[in-house]
């Protein structure tokens, strides 16, 4: 009758479970790398993102502004624009 695992059946299970732990260990550590070096792109991007945003809505909100002074009024809410023409307003030939 068999009585169970041998000794050298128990070391080598052992050190085959402590391998895989090693290797498991090792794709985490890769992974968390992964993360930070996602996370640090994102807030590059971000960076660019918000600077060409700031450039774009200050420079171009100011083009769009003094092209249409004197033209229309526009009013802007929350994330939408409208025009809005006063009662006296008439539209200018170029």
């Amino acid at each position: 009758m068999e009585q169970g695992l041998s000794q050298d059946m128990l070391l080598n299970f052992f050190q085959e479970i402590k391998d895989l732990y090693r290797e498991t260990d090792r794709k985490f550590q890769e992974t968390d790398r992964k993360f930070q070096e996602t996370d640090r792109l994102i807030k590059e991007q971000s960076n660019a993102t918000r600077k060409l945003e700031k450039l774009f809505t200050s420079q171009w909100g100011k083009l769009i502004e003094s092209l249409v002074e004197g033209l229309f009024v526009i009013r802007a809410t929350g994330n939408s624009a409208e025009i809005v023409n006063m009662p006296d307003f008439m539209p200018r030939a170029w």
